[in-house]
């Protein structure tokens, strides 16, 4: 939104000049403030409060867009725009685990969102009166048509997770996006160690996709991925393919596992939750020091940050 379109904008703050002439549906999509505690205070290059103050003018917009009569006129080739959300069809839901799914959506005309590397998008709800909106990163194929795939985990006490557990196939749900500073080309890094936690296997999924499908790229990849148990490993079937590639490798740390499990051909087993000692045993192990990429919970991301800061090593790291 430029400048000259909201110089004396009829949109106030609180949107009352508005009220008159655009529909509660769009009223009601105001975005809400968030509260200092919802920043984690990492420096992230789309922090929440960015969200918030992008989200503020795209609503005023769409107010806008109304009163003038425009909404919904986009450009044809304009899928996914970081300025305006766009609608998308929830076309399918897979439950992986009692807590987690994932859920695909349909890209109109058989297009391509066409992302780079481990991109994310903004989705936007409404809930109980209350707008809310989460990242997420799309883990399906970087050149996936007419469709796109997102993993999620739901949380009981969650605003989103309460929207999201509340979705049914042939939902339309609002995005926008790409968002995200991760650069990645090929051979950039000898070697690469990905730390992920949970859902936060996504963008490492999307990582190790782009060095597998460049027969070029002959980075090492050694992955280490926390979860509780076998069975909540996320994605494993996909992770056991990508394995099968000389330059790959994967340890799973199982944190509530029984030592007397049998895991899969092949498989890595830690039995323990991953922590600085598992850590700094994995970087001994490569020849060249890698590059280091993070994506877990806030708690997770901050201990090992603070720990690679600390490292005699000169290590560089990536925090998705």
């Amino acid at each position: 939104m430029t400048e000259d379109t909201i110089k004396h904008v009829t949109i106030t703050e609180d949107g009352d000049s508005a009220r008159n002439n655009v529909p509660a549906e769009i009223l009601e999509k105001k975005p809400v403030e968030p509260n200092q505690s919802d920043c984690c205070g990492n420096g992230c290059s789309l922090c929440v409060f960015d969200i918030y103050k992008q989200d503020l003018e795209i609503w005023k917009k769409e107010c806008l867009d109304y009163m003038r009569g425009t909404t919904g006129k986009f450009k044809e080739e304009s899928i996914i725009s970081k300025y305006a959300y766009r609608s998308f069809t929830l076309s399918k839901i897979t439950r992986l685990t009692d807590d987690t799914s994932l859920y695909r959506f349909t890209v109109p005309n058989y297009g391509c969102l066409s992302l780079d590397t481990a991109q994310h998008l903004v989705l936007r709800a409404s809930y109980d009166g209350q707008v809310i909106t989460r990242q997420y990163t799309v883990i399906s194929h970087a050149e996936s048509y007419g469709y796109f795939d997102l993993l999620i985990k739901t949380y009981p006490k969650g605003k989103m997770s309460r929207y999201i557990s509340s979705l049914r196939e042939g939902d339309a749900v609002e995005f926008r996006g790409p968002f995200g500073e991760f650069s990645y080309r090929r051979n950039q890094f000898k070697s690469l160690l990905l730390l992920a936690a949970g859902t936060g296997i996504a963008p490492m999924i999307q990582v190790v996709r782009t060095i597998v499908d460049d027969e070029d790229d002959e980075t090492v990849v050694r992955l280490l991925y926390g979860t509780q148990t076998y069975n909540s490993i996320y994605l494993r079937e996909e992770i056991s393919k990508l394995k099968g590639y000389w330059n790959i490798s994967v340890l799973y740390c199982l944190s509530q596992e029984n030592e007397r499990l049998k895991a899969g051909y092949g498989e890595e087993i830690h039995f323990g939750q991953i922590d600085e000692q598992l850590l700094n045993d994995e970087l001994k192990k490569f020849r060249h020091i890698p590059h280091v990429l993070l994506c877990g919970p806030q708690s997770f991301n901050t201990r090992f940050l603070t720990f690679l800061k600390t490292t005699t090593q000169q290590t560089t790291w990536f925090v998705f």
